[in-house]
């Protein structure tokens, strides 16, 4: 079986633990970073089907990292994670090419339909 490979980058620990937990539990293939400057690094090792990516981050924001990704990987999907609710920030992030917003706190059902709108179909393992 082929699972759906996540990259998940939140500097927030519990919240970054969490959702490695979620997307597990659904059978994905998750791996995750502190922040958008590990989640490049971990680029250049390995190849994933979606990003999951806080905004703010310390060491390289969401936007930084989005802006990497429409460079050197533009049909990756990427979906940025936000407490900032002016709006400015979402459109921003869809100005530079984010596949998703959500406004944090969300509900995990809504980011799970959103990764399984955007990420390509999983294989059932019978061929």
């Amino acid at each position: 079986m082929c699972a759906v490979r996540v990259l998940v980058a939140d500097d927030h620990k519990p919240v970054r633990l969490s959702l490695v937990a979620l997307f597990e539990d659904e059978g994905f293939t998750v791996s995750s970073a502190c922040g958008g400057s590990q989640a490049i690094a971990l680029l250049a090792e390995d190849e994933f089907d979606l990003i999951v990516s806080d905004l703010q981050m310390p060491e390289g924001d969401g936007y930084e990292l989005l802006t990497y990704l429409r460079e050197h990987h533009p049909s990756l999907p990427v979906i940025l994670m936000s407490a900032e609710t002016s709006g400015e920030a979402e459109l921003r992030a869809r100005l530079l090419g984010a596949s998703d917003f959500l406004a944090k706190p969300f509900d995990f059902d809504d980011l799970l339909a959103s990764v399984e709108k955007l990420a390509p179909p999983r294989s059932s393992g019978t061929g």
